[in-house]
């Protein structure tokens, strides 16, 4: 590869052009999901879990972290 100095301005352009290309590429582009994968994230997305708010995780890990272990909302949090 010829040094920088001896480049055209084009030819650097064009270096910047695909390497930018190259870090923003998404690999994913052009793949599709599977059906069986769109099914069962309509599933979830159309059925939430119940999960809790973030807030509220945050704090049981705070009471867990600090060794009170009691049962929140019916839940306790392992192998945090």
């Amino acid at each position: 590869m010829p040094d920088v100095k001896d480049l055209t301005i084009g030819e650097l352009e064009y270096l910047i052009e695909q390497k930018i290309l190259e870090v923003l590429w998404d690999p994913d582009s052009g793949l599709e999901l599977e059906p069986e994968f769109k099914q069962e994230l309509k599933r979830r997305l159309g059925n939430p879990s119940g999960g809790i708010p973030h807030r509220e995780a945050v704090s049981r890990i705070g009471r867990i972290r600090q060794g009170d272990n009691r049962e929140t909302r019916g839940t306790v949090l392992t192998n945090v």
